[in-house]
């Protein structure tokens, strides 16, 4: 079966291969483009609050969920700008992002003198994997140079993986260097979601040949809302919530080639 899967997808991407350069000859991607890109989003999930809605408990949430992740992009547009006289470009785009890991915290207490640290904290350990599928405008600012600076938009769905882990957990140390940990796992949720994005951005590409332009670009993109579920209790009893505002700030590299 394995062997089946991987031979059709190597099927489709010789067909492929041998039909775009036939197309592009007979015409048919006229002002069609290809691109791709490597990236960084600089996450920052605004981690919102962790409530009991039964029990009418709210607590804000602190945070380490600001992260450096590693992003790639492929993308088929158009260039409207020969057909339309118009400098806008629109493309379909796929993008992935690396697994972000992070913990949300809130303190019951916490307490420091010197001699011993302790510290009894709730914790949700989240991991997410998200991937991206947008509809993307660019309106460039043509120019004399081989620069084109461009403000970009765009619209889509991102599709969310998210696994997380509702803890309490209660740290001690002492000044000779004991140390000790327990942790106490209330409930894990696993759940897969799709949002609405949306994103905003600048660049600039550069002409390297008239086919083959360099690109680098800068967006925020905004992914929604994720919301964790966990029954604390056993399954059916308390729900317990928390929540986070996916937000990135992205930065990126790639080439785009024009047929």
């Amino acid at each position: 079966m394995i062997f089946m899967k991987k031979s059709t997808i190597l099927i489709g991407a010789l067909a492929a291969a041998i039909s775009v350069p036939a197309l592009a000859a007979d015409g048919v991607l006229k002002d069609a483009y290809v691109s791709a890109k490597v990236g960084l989003n600089i996450t920052d999930l605004n981690a919102d609050h962790f409530s009991v809605p039964a029990y009418s408990e709210s607590y804000d949430l602190s945070s380490d969920d600001k992260q450096n992740l590693a992003t790639g992009a492929i993308a088929f547009g158009w260039n409207l700008e020969p057909s339309l006289h118009v400098p806008v470009r629109t493309e379909l785009e796929y993008s992935a992002q690396q697994e972000h890991k992070f913990n949300s915290t809130y303190d019951y207490y916490n307490y420091s003198n010197g001699s011993y640290s302790e510290r009894d904290y709730l914790k949700d350990a989240v991991k997410l994997n998200q991937q991206s599928v947008m509809w993307n405008t660019y309106f460039d600012w043509k120019n004399k140079t081989k620069f084109t600076p461009y403000f970009a938009v765009g619209v889509g769905a991102t599709f969310i993986q998210a696994k997380g882990t509702l803890s309490d957990n209660y740290d001690y140390s002492y000044i000779n260097n004991y140390s000790y940990h327990y942790q106490y796992d209330y409930a894990k949720n696993s759940k897969t979601t799709t949002n609405f994005v949306w994103s905003v951005g600048v660049g600039t590409s550069y002409a390297i040949t008239p086919n083959l332009a360099a690109d680098f670009s800068y967006k925020y993109i905004d992914s929604g809302k994720l919301k964790q579920y966990y029954n604390i209790l056993g399954e059916g009893t308390t729900t317990a919530e928390t929540n986070y505002s996916l937000r990135a700030h992205n930065l990126a590299l790639g080439l785009r080639y024009s047929f």
